[in-house]
């Protein structure tokens, strides 16, 4: 069974994923706001946990998501060569690594 995929529903992912990456973002760094600016969230052991969860689940969202939208925006996969900061290719295998590692096993 072959799975095309058309601009128009590029385009409706994209937006879907946008809708709810923007309110996702802000409500993490709420979150994580309050938490650092709390001394008792600070110093309880078990809240250390959630905060590392708050920020790698903040840095996927800004990071991974934003390269899909752009994908889904592009309709073309764009490569680190063209992005002038990124010159490298170890910055995408670094980023792939974590995704795809933990499924292989």
């Amino acid at each position: 069974m072959e799975v095309t995929e058309t601009s128009e529903s590029r385009l409706r992912k994209f937006w879907i994923l946008l809708l709810f990456q923007i309110p996702s973002n802000l409500c993490s760094i709420f979150v994580l706001h309050h938490m650092f600016t709390a001394k008792i969230f600070r110093q309880t052991l078990s809240n250390h946990v959630i905060i590392a969860m708050l920020i790698v689940s903040l840095l996927s969202t800004t990071v991974d998501l934003s390269l899909t939208l752009n994908y889904l925006r592009l309709d073309f996969q764009r490569t680190l060569c063209d992005v002038p900061c990124f010159k490298r290719e170890s910055y995408a295998l670094n980023w792939y690594w974590p995704a795809v590692f933990p499924m292989e096993m």
